[in-house]
C-alpha cells in the first residue's frame, strides 16, 4: 500500500532560498521510499529548485545532504514539459529510520517560487 507524507504546502523559496522539512518516520511499516512527488509554482517566471535528502537513525543526528545524490539537480531541467506540473521523482533507498528533504532555489529561480511535497511511501511487511 502507498501512502502520502506532507512535506511543504505553498511553502515560498525566495530565488535561492531553501527550506527543510521535519523529520519523516520510515521505519517498521515502511517497506521503501518510493518517490517525492513536488509542485513548484511561479507568477514572476519559471519555478526551477533541487530537492535533496539526508538520513538519520535518531532523528536528530543527520547525515550531510552534500553526500546523497540529489533526488532532483533542476525540476526545470528534469521536466522540462511540465515544469511546475505536479511531478514525481523517484528516491535513493535510503537506509536509516528518518529523512528530510531540503528544497533549494537553483539558478534564476523567481523570488514567489511556491513550493508543494508529498514523501510517497510503501508500507507493509518487510
Amino acid at each position: 500500500m502507498l501512502s502520502r507524507k506532507l512535506l511543504f504546502s505553498n511553502v515560498l523559496i525566495n530565488g535561492a532560498g531553501a527550506s527543510t522539512s521535519a523529520g519523516v518516520y520510515i521505519g517498521e511499516d515502511v517497506v521503501r521510499v518510493e518517490s517525492l512527488q513536488l509542485q513548484v509554482t511561479s507568477v514572476a517566471g519559471t519555478a526551477d529548485v533541487k530537492a535533496e535528502y539526508a538520513t538519520s537513525w535518531d532523528n536528530v543526528t543527520y547525515d550531510s545532504i552534500a553526500d546523497t545524490t540529489d533526488i532532483t539537480s533542476s525540476t526545470l531541467l528534469d521536466k522540462a514539459n511540465n515544469p511546475e506540473g505536479v511531478n514525481v521523482f523517484p528516491v535513493s533507498a535510503p537506509l536509516n529510520r528518518y529523512i528530510k528533504i531540503t528544497i533549494t532555489g537553483v539558478a534564476a529561480n523567481p523570488a514567489d517560487t511556491l513550493v508543494t511535497a508529498y514523501l510517497i511511501l510503501r508500507e507493509g511487511y518487510a
